[in-house]
């Protein structure tokens, strides 16, 4: 059962949220939206900045860092597209995974003023098509 529980947390990424607390005492969400099952190739991934009130929270600079961890310390990232924010606090990011297997996603958001926040977001699940 355990098992089970924890394939699907690896499968679904989608629907993930943090809570964070940035160095100004801001505290917000970073919530994953799309896609609910990534796969080799080109996916869109989608990100939701809010307050707790649930207002957009507006970044000056978001980014991913994907990674795929090969053992032994190796690992490699995927190309991304540039971030666009779609509408206020939601960003779109086009991805192209090299490969299937189990990867990692480390998400960066700064605002004006403030020192950068890293979330993370591990593992996932990108699957052979």
């Amino acid at each position: 059962m355990i098992r089970l529980a924890l394939l699907l947390l690896l499968a679904l990424p989608g629907g993930q949220v943090r809570d964070v607390t940035s160095a100004d005492g801001v505290r917000y969400r970073v919530a994953w939206e799309a896609p609910a099952r990534h796969v080799a190739g080109t996916n869109a991934l989608v990100f939701r900045l809010t307050t707790r009130a649930g207002r957009p929270l507006r970044a000056t600079r978001f980014a991913v860092l994907p990674w795929m961890w090969m053992g032994r310390g190796d690992g490699h990232a995927t190309p991304t597209e540039a971030p666009r924010e779609t509408s206020p606090g939601v960003w779109r990011v086009p991805i192209y995974y090299v490969m299937p297997g189990e990867w990692t996603m480390a998400v960066v958001v700064a605002r004006r003023g403030v020192r950068p926040d890293t979330v993370r977001f591990a593992p996932f699940l990108v699957h052979d098509r």
